[in-house]
């Protein structure tokens, strides 16, 4: 990378205040130092904030796998006591079923399947009802009973 300072203007105005050419070497050196200094404290600061974020998410990963990887390891084998005989220890697997069974803040299977089930139901008749409706119509329109003088017509004769 290749940063070029401008120092023209300084240098004409440390020419018309009359300084010598040590001091104007020196600010000029100063500037230069204080310029690459900012720069590198620049992309220092975004190094490390980029290095952080990968860390902070490399970090999180692994601690997602291991917490499921435990939690996996746990489950099966730790045990609790029961919800219905508080003398009574089941695993946590165990309990997890007990509790979606009874149905306690959890839906339970048999009314969460039947209402599924119903509403299927319902789906399926609605499209039925629609499909029966539009075969009715196409026989209409095949029999011309769908003119406007095809039914009077029809209703003259009997």
């Amino acid at each position: 990378m290749k940063i070029t300072i401008d120092l023209e203007d300084l240098m004409s105005d440390l020419t018309a205040d009359g300084i010598d050419g040590k001091l104007k070497d020196e600010l000029v050196k100063s500037v230069i130092n204080t310029t690459v200094y900012q720069i590198n404290q620049e992309i220092k600061k975004k190094v490390d904030d980029q290095i952080q974020r990968e860390v902070k998410n490399a970090i999180e990963n692994e601690m997602i796998f291991t917490i499921r990887k435990e939690v996996e390891k746990i489950i099966p084998v730790s045990k609790i006591k029961s919800a219905k005989s508080p003398y009574t220890e089941i695993t946590i697997a165990e309990y997890i079923k007990e509790q979606f069974i009874n149905n306690s803040g959890w839906a339970s299977p048999s009314s969460t399947i039947e209402k599924l089930c119903k509403g299927f139901a319902d789906e399926m008749k609605k499209r039925y009802d629609i499909m029966f409706a539009a075969q009715i119509v196409n026989k209409m329109h095949e029999n011309n009973l769908l003119k406007d003088d095809a039914i009077l017509k029809l209703l003259d004769t009997k």
